[in-house]
């Protein structure tokens, strides 16, 4: 099973396009394609991570090229694991330390520009990122290749 996990907050403009992302690839009905939305990681999510044959992690990005990057990911302790922000490489640690499980997974940051206003809804850029990160996606999910 492939599981998705996206992550962010709808309420926070652009900070929502991993939940809006979550939302597209559920409508998607990819066969073994389990889909998460969440407003953050949480310790509670390594036993599903744990349990997943592959996994992609789908957030908002304001760093690096407009668009969409879509990296590997390896378990890493250099991130702080906390209640209040948990990055995709630490989940990743614990899901090996806990269930001695290393997934193979990717992070899919999708570049937004508008964060600053508390509302709903994708600004345009965002908009157009979202729409190239779902063509990578579905590249990605079906061959396994990095097409970003």
């Amino acid at each position: 099973m492939t599981l998705l996990i996206g992550y962010g907050n709808p309420g926070r403009g652009d900070d929502g396009l991993g939940p809006s992302f979550a939302a597209w690839a559920a409508e998607q009905d990819l066969a073994g394609l389990e889909v998460i939305s969440d407003f953050q990681l949480k310790v509670e999510h390594a036993m599903t991570v744990a349990d997943a044959a592959r996994v992609i992690f789908v957030d908002s990005s304001v760093d690096g090229a407009v668009g969409c990057d879509l990296a590997p990911l390896e378990p890493s302790q250099d991130f702080a694991i906390d209640s209040h922000r948990l990055h995709p490489a630490a989940l990743l640690s614990l899901a090996k330390l806990m269930f001695n499980a290393t997934p193979p997974a990717y992070l899919l940051a999708i570049h937004g520009t508008d964060f600053d206003m508390l509302h709903d809804g994708l600004s345009p850029q965002a908009e157009d990122n979202f729409a190239l990160a779902k063509d990578r996606f579905l590249g990605w999910f079906h061959t396994e290749s990095l097409p970003c």
